[in-house]
């Protein structure tokens, strides 16, 4: 999501940002001192280019495999993982039977502070480049045609199906205020939390929180919803990228296909993409501006990460503990 978010703000031109805002939490670690690799004592190497990683192969890049201190705690915990199966396979004993369960211990301990780590700098990198991926070009007294610019370099060309939207007569065709259209679909996020969810790493862009919901609903697995979505804004990076594709279902189905429902689905991306880039003021809600697909669920995702309306009592689980987070969080403060 981090590396999406990277091309979001490329697209944008936000490349006056200084190079640690386009780090991964991988990059920052292994832009990081080095430090000791656990009791063999080596060193891990640190690396100065701010890209994040590419395919690994030596075959396809001619360079010697790369490894990133991420990789190096995966081995160190899978080695861990492995070596307490052993002794349990082994059977030794009453005495191993204790040492094994310590080990245990000492392993999920070492899971959960690798884990509280990564998502606190995936927090603090949030944090840190939520200003470049809001921010607007344009000035309140900004020119039509300035506010149009704004939301084609935002959200593509296909912006312009709007105008076509406003009525068959000329006079009706000029009405849309591009100030009201790109405004509307701004979004006004709340901080980033700790539990960093899934809708947090894209609520700087309305279209692509929606989608989110559309495509995390009614997936259980985490690995699955999180590769998918990723997958679907590598592929399709703005609602006129997804309308202007050929074979749209095939190349949707070749993302999507192990979330399910598929024909709901993409029926609920079109749905959206159509509302998101056709009305001349966008907003979601389950009455006058309802959209296929979006339920309560994304209504109050909408209302949460693109509004900033967090004092509501959401039934989702997820968002209940995001809204209580920053109720406690604002109270301190």
């Amino acid at each position: 999501h981090i590396r999406r978010n990277k091309e979001y703000m490329e697209r944008l031109g936000c490349t006056t940002t200084s190079s640690g805002l386009f780090q991964s939490p991988v990059q920052r670690q292994s832009n990081s001192p080095a430090r000791a690799k656990g009791d063999r004592g080596r060193k891990r190497e640190t690396s100065e280019s701010t890209e994040l990683p590419r395919r690994r192969s030596s075959r396809l890049l001619g360079k010697d495999v790369e490894y990133t201190s991420e990789d190096l705690d995966a081995v160190e915990l899978f080695e861990e993982a492995e070596g307490l199966k052993r002794r349990r396979r082994s059977g030794a004993g009453s005495d191993g039977g204790e040492e094994a369960e310590e080990a245990e211990k000492r392993l999920e301990e070492r899971r959960k502070r690798r884990q509280e780590e990564v998502l606190e700098i995936t927090r603090r990198w949030l944090d840190e480049s939520r200003a470049a991926l809001l921010a607007v070009r344009v000035d309140d007294n900004g020119s039509g045609s300035k506010w149009k610019a704004e939301a084609e370099r935002r959200w593509g060309d296909n912006v312009s199906a709007a105008l076509s939207s406003q009525g068959s007569g000329r006079n009706e065709k000029h009405s849309l205020c591009w100030k009201t259209y790109v405004t509307s679909r701004l979004s006004q996020p709340p901080p980033p939390s700790p539990h960093s969810l899934l809708q947090e790493f894209y609520a700087h862009d309305t279209w692509r929180l929606l989608v989110c919901c559309v495509l995390m609903s009614r997936v259980s697995s985490w690995e699955t919803k999180h590769a998918c979505i990723s997958a679907f804004f590598e592929r399709f990076p703005t609602p006129t990228d997804l309308q202007r594709a050929e074979d749209l279902d095939k190349k949707v189905l070749e993302v999507i296909q192990p979330l399910g429902l598929f024909e709901n689905r993409i029926k609920a991306l079109m749905a959206v993409t159509t509302a998101f880039l056709c009305s001349a003021r966008f907003a979601v809600d389950l009455k006058e501006n309802k959209i296929y697909g979006i339920g309560q669920f994304g209504v109050d995702s909408y209302n949460i990460f693109c509004k900033g309306l967090t004092k509501c009592k959401p039934q989702d689980k997820t968002l209940a503990s995001y809204c209580n987070w920053h109720i406690r969080t604002t109270m301190k403060t």
